[in-house]
């Protein structure tokens, strides 16, 4: 009842595609809801059948509803993600488009809720094309007593009618693409392994309409569906042997710093906390002072995973990643975090879950978020322009609490700071400044794939700043800024598009064209040479 006196906004999702006998019925039983804090997000997935705009259309004016439509098909899974980066409610309720709800489904699922909600779901009635009862499916079957391996075993009961809290969105993620067509059993089972049993209410109610009909996209693939469960719950395996400690390959943590503080503390602590497979963590001294070295080693004598490496010289980022693997198992994933990055719970098995996805995927970015709730990255773009590249990072400077923050990339590049990768290889060639990226360069070329993984969160201590993609060295040296560029321009015949690093050696790159830059990377490259 608290939670209903609080009176949460709940928006309705409705993804459609095509459906038109029954889409009017669907979008009315939600609009009817005798809980009238609502709002219905109707997103069509680019229908084909041309009655379907007029349909949606008739609703736009309405007060409660938004209508949206994609330019091109995405399929149920993106289109649902469309609507949710659409929403505002602080509670997202789901219905299909051929489906319909009871007028108290919303209000009677709120009286359920508690303060420790984050997902509920009912009973449902079947119903025939003619919109007629035929049968009452409810759960009283299953004990419900551990959703995660309830459902692990193929029991997917809590789907209809589920209403999600939004903030689960921004622990677990969105709909994964991948698997459309079981994308509400991935959901669940994320949920269910993320949050506890007392998170989840079952409502013993047949609020919710399901409609079978010939034409309903479930009847169609349902071989499709059974394949995507399969990995779905080996995925979800994964995630749980991997939390239990349980992994194929060994990890290396390599963590390089100069001139350590707390923040490297908080970084290795973090580490230790959340990972529980076999790992060691390289921890790499570059440079710093004696007695900062020292207070380093002091340090790390509690770590029994922790082997502390000291250079008494200052390397660039890529001699120093070279020098500290080989220290480091040869058999192993390598993973490199950057001293001033605080892992969080579950990032490591959201991590290693999306480097197995594919024996393809080279590399695996983390996202990254500042304490302010602001994205760093969450891996790396380019954009050519011309005869210039810039490298971009994707989502920077978004709130973490948008949710389109957590997509699914396949990315050009990705930042060493919080990155995975299956294997390392730094070019002898490296660049001082854009050893991230020729390591990139190296991955794609051997024909691996590079990819993000959104749900795998690690927090940066250090202040936000206007930092360039990639960031600037802590201590940059302008010459072999420009030199970098300038071996990257000769490698590649495009010139790096990054005025952060003309601009630290008196170029600027604005005011020259593209001939005038080149020519003058030449004679960089010619001169260092």
């Amino acid at each position: 009842m608290d939670h209903l006196r609080n009176n949460p906004k709940v928006s309705i999702i409705i993804p459609v595609y095509n459906n038109t006998p029954y889409l009017k019925q669907a979008i009315n039983s939600a609009l009817n809801q005798t809980y009238r804090n609502i709002e219905l997000i109707i997103v069509d997935d680019c229908s084909t059948d041309p009655e379907v705009a007029g349909i949606v259309a008739g609703y736009s004016g309405h007060p409660l509803v938004r209508v949206y439509r994609n330019e091109r098909n995405l399929g149920i899974s993106n289109t649902q993600n469309e609507a949710l980066f659409r929403s505002s409610g602080d509670i997202i309720a789901f219905l299909d488009c051929d489906d319909m709800l009871e007028p108290h489904a919303v209000e009677l699922s709120l009286l359920h809720w508690t303060d420790e909600t984050k997902y509920s779901f009912s009973d449902r009635m079947h119903i025939d094309e003619y919109s007629r009862d035929t049968e009452r499916v409810g759960s009283e079957r299953f004990p419900k007593r551990d959703i995660f391996t309830e459902h692990l075993d193929g029991n997917m009961y809590a789907t209809h009618f589920k209403m999600i809290s939004r903030d689960v969105f921004y622990k677990i993620g969105i709909f994964n693409p991948k698997y459309d067509s079981a994308q509400d059993y991935d959901l669940a089972l994320r949920a269910a392994f993320h949050y506890p049993r007392s998170a989840f209410v079952h409502v013993p109610y047949a609020i919710y309409k399901y409609r079978i009909h010939s034409g309903q996209t479930t009847h169609i693939i349902l071989q499709h569906q059974l394949h995507q469960a399969a990995l779905i719950s080996g995925e979800a395996v994964l995630r749980k042997k991997i939390r239990e400690g349980l992994f194929h390959t060994f990890v290396t943590f390599v963590v390089i710093v100069h001139e350590a503080n707390v923040h490297t503390l908080e970084c290795v602590h973090s580490i230790e906390n959340t990972v529980r497979i076999p790992h060691e963590i390289i921890l790499f001294d570059n440079g710093s002072s004696a007695a900062n070295g020292q207070w380093i080693r002091d340090c790390m004598q509690s770590f029994a995973n922790v082997t502390t490496v000291r250079s008494t010289d200052k390397l660039s980022s890529a001699e120093a990643k070279k020098a500290a693997l080989q220290h480091a198992r040869k058999d192993a994933y390598y993973i490199f975090i950057d001293p001033h990055n605080v892992a969080t719970e579950g990032w490591i098995e959201e991590l290693l879950v999306r480097a197995e996805e594919s024996g393809d995927i080279g590399s695996v970015a983390c996202r990254v978020i500042y304490s302010d709730f602001t994205v760093q990255h969450a891996g790396g773009y380019e954009r050519i322009e011309g005869q210039r590249i810039s490298f971009k990072l994707h989502h920077a400077g978004q709130s973490f609490l948008e949710l389109p923050t957590f997509q699914r990339h396949e990315t050009d590049w990705n930042p060493g700071g919080a990155t995975l990768y299956k294997q390392i290889m730094i070019p002898d060639h490296y660049y001082y400044f854009y050893d991230d990226i020729a390591v990139s360069y190296e991955l794609r070329k051997q024909g691996k794939i590079l990819v993000n993984a959104p749900n795998s969160l690690l927090v940066r201590r250090k202040e936000r700043s206007a930092e360039a993609s990639p960031p600037l060295p802590d201590d940059p040296h302008p010459g072999l800024l420009l030199r970098s560029a300038a071996q990257f321009f000769m490698e590649r015949r495009i010139i790096p598009d990054d005025a952060a690093v003309y601009r630290i050696n008196h170029i600027d790159s604005r005011a020259i064209t593209d001939q005038e830059l080149a020519a003058a990377l030449c004679m960089s490259y010619l001169a260092c040479d």
